[in-house]
């Protein structure tokens, strides 16, 4: 019944033993158990970071930066002067010609061809200052977004270029530069234009028919409802664009890079395939954005013939 002291100690070191086992078992199954990894996990294990893309109205941010590359507020200043001035001698030239047409007994041919010439020759003068000033302008701001793009890239860590495909910087350096260098000053230089034009002949009309200017803010609230629902579409496919094209560059540099690699596996079927759906979805992104063009330019072709058939029924009241 009694134990001795040594079989005691034997059947201590024994429980002992065994807790010791069962301690690290329960340690091993808590290591290699998987773990539930939430997104943010899942994002900060991948070398190769998600191009983002930004959702909503442009913020206003952005066009301070680009107006105050371009010169600031005195190139948007003497830029509005101009073409205010020359859409001013535009209505001019149409009212000389009226006047002209009404009293042509008592005005001299050789005045009335001076003076219709003299407006003629400022206007021509001042749309060249407009497209001189304009183009300035414009070289002004896309060299100053180059340069400030360039230095951020040279004075970048080495993470951001581990992390960050070269096709993605070849497209900022390539398609979205271009966009500012041409794209954005053309589209940008007709909307200015046609602003003032559409202002000067709404205000010549109104002249010569004060009530056509009633009718004018109902055309304007479905004019601007119809750019509002244009915008929310089009400015996505814009950005969708963008991002789109950044694959295609990534994908053709990495296949050169292991071009060696590829021809010893013989993959070159694989590699041509994802490069067509990478431009497939490229040209899908495309064919939706020219849609969507050429869907405003029919509503707003529409929206200015009413316009027009209300002022030509105005004027033959």
């Amino acid at each position: 019944l009694h134990l001795s002291a040594e079989e005691l100690e034997k059947k201590e070191l024994r429980k002992s033993l065994n807790k010791s086992i069962e301690d690290f078992e329960e340690l091993k199954e808590t290591k290699t158990k998987p773990k539930n990894k939430t997104k943010d996990d899942k994002e900060k294990g991948k070398l190769i970071e998600k191009e983002e893309r930004e959702t909503g109205n442009v913020k206003a941010g952005v066009y301070k930066k680009y107006f105050g590359a371009a010169g600031g507020w005195k190139i948007i200043a003497l830029l509005s002067f101009i073409c205010i001035s020359s859409e001013t001698i535009n209505i001019l030239n149409s009212y000389w010609l009226s006047y002209w047409s009404g009293n042509f007994d008592t005005i001299g041919s050789s005045f009335a061809i001076a003076v219709y010439a003299s407006l003629g020759v400022s206007n021509a003068l001042f749309i060249l200052g407009r497209q001189l000033l304009w183009a300035f302008a414009t070289w002004k701001a896309a060299k100053s977004l180059h340069e400030g793009m360039l230095n951020s890239v040279f004075a970048s860590p080495l993470s951001f270029f581990h992390s960050t495909p070269q096709g993605r910087i070849v497209n900022r350096f390539s398609k979205d530069q271009n966009s500012v260098d041409t794209t954005l000053p053309e589209v940008a230089c007709d909307f200015i234009v046609c602003l003032f034009y559409c202002t000067g002949k709404v205000v010549l009309v109104a002249i010569a028919v004060p009530i056509f200017l009633l009718f004018v803010l109902p055309v304007l609230a479905i004019f601007f409802a119809v750019v509002h629902f244009f915008r929310k579409t089009s400015r996505e496919l814009k950005r969708l664009v963008s991002i789109s094209n950044s694959p295609i560059y990534s994908h053709f540099e990495e296949s050169l890079n292991g071009l060696d690699t590829v021809r010893a596996y013989g993959l070159q079927p694989h590699l041509l395939k994802e490069s067509k759906n990478f431009v497939d979805e490229f040209i899908k992104i495309t064919f939706n954005t020219v849609m969507t063009d050429r869907w405003l330019v029919i509503m707003i072709g529409l929206v200015s013939t009413l316009l027009l058939l209300i002022a030509v029924v105005l004027v033959t009241i």
